[in-house]
């Protein structure tokens, strides 16, 4: 196997494998601060749910549109 074809195929393996896993993360931190925020019903946890979920949820939607795009590139690279 060439060295630019594994490096390739790891890298997109290597952000897929990210993706899923910070999207798991975020799932459970998500339901983790539901169940702190019904001990405290007088606060507001909005903002914490927005910017826990923007980090997670955000980081993973880059990462596979990082790996979309590459994907692509290497798909028109590969033909020449």
């Amino acid at each position: 196997m060439d060295t630019k074809t594994y490096f390739n195929r790891s890298l997109r393996i290597g952000l897929l494998l990210y993706a899923v896993i910070m999207s798991v993360a975020g799932t459970v931190v998500m339901v983790c601060l539901m169940f702190f925020a019904a001990d405290y019903p007088g606060l507001s946890f909005a903002p914490i749910y927005l910017g826990v979920g923007g980090f997670f949820y955000g980081t993973s939607a880059i990462s596979l549109f990082i790996r979309a795009k590459a994907t692509k590139r290497i798909g028109k690279d590969e033909v020449k």
